[in-house]
């Protein structure tokens, strides 16, 4: 899948969401410090995607920055702080340090309750995401982290 989609592991793509025609729909980047922008393999990926990934997402302990991935450069949409969407998957979200690593796994975790309602009926911010339009997009897919591109 990496060799195909020009994915690799790294700073391009931590979690890749993928839908039923295996056409990624949301990129994203974790990271354990504060994020401006993409990273400039993100953007060049996104720049490069066909058919074009519509949206990024950029996620760190403290803010996620959903992005329009199919502007040049990708553009904020939506922010939100992190532990108000990843608490409910770690009551102790916001009273202890958070790894990227860790990040990684509660973003996927979130990622796949939008998916697939498999923790909580109402995930936190589904009603933005599906003004959007990314929720109904979220549904049925697949996400990879860079671990499972490699």
């Amino acid at each position: 899948m990496s060799d195909l989609l020009g994915l690799r592991p790294g700073p391009a793509a931590d979690l890749v969401s993928f839908d039923g025609e295996g056409h990624p729909v949301l990129v994203v980047e974790i990271r354990g410090r504060t994020l401006r922008e993409l990273s400039d393999r993100t953007s060049q990926y996104l720049k490069d995607a066909s058919p074009p990934v519509p949206f990024a997402m950029m996620v760190n302990p403290t803010v996620t920055r959903l992005l329009d991935g199919s502007r040049s450069p990708a553009s904020v949409v939506q922010e939100w702080r992190t532990a108000d969407l990843l608490t409910p998957y770690d009551p102790d979200y916001s009273h202890k340090q958070i790894f990227p690593f860790y990040l990684g796994i509660l973003v996927e975790a979130w990622l796949r309750d939008l998916a697939t309602r498999w923790k909580s009926e109402h995930p936190p911010g589904e009603e933005r995401l599906a003004s959007l339009g990314l929720l109904e997009r979220l549904k049925g897919v697949t996400t990879r982290s860079s671990r499972a591109l490699s």
